[in-house]
C-alpha cells in the first residue's frame, strides 16, 4: 500500500508498506531455511519550491525489520536513508 499527501502543492509526503510472505532463501535440497513473513515500512518527502529545483529524502525499512541473508549468507541491508537534489538547467 502507499499513501501520498500533497500540501502545499510543491510538497509531497508518502508512506508505504510492503508485505513479504514467508519465503525460502536457500533451496531446501541444500539444507535451506525459510525467512519469516514481515511488513516493511518506508516513508519520504519531496519538495519542489522552484521549477528548476527538487529535493527529496527517503527512509526505507523505518521499522527496522531484521535483515536477511541472501543465498550465499551475505547480509542484505536493513534501514536505509537516501537523499536527492535535482537541478534543471
Amino acid at each position: 500500500f502507499r499513501a501520498t499527501v500533497k500540501y502545499p502543492p510543491w510538497v509531497e509526503v508518502f508512506f508505504e508498506g510492503k508485505y513479504l510472505s514467508e519465503f525460502s532463501v536457500v533451496l531446501p535440497a541444500a539444507g535451506g531455511f525459510l525467512e519469516p513473513e514481515r511488513l516493511i515500512l518506508n516513508t519520504g518527502i519531496t519538495a519542489s519550491p522552484l521549477d528548476w529545483l527538487k529535493v527529496s529524502f527517503e527512509a526505507d525499512d523505518v521499522n527496522n525489520e531484521r535483515g536477511i541473508n541472501d543465498s550465499r549468507d551475505f547480509p542484505l541491508p536493513e534501514r536505509r536513508y537516501m537523499g536527492t537534489v535535482l537541478v534543471k538547467f
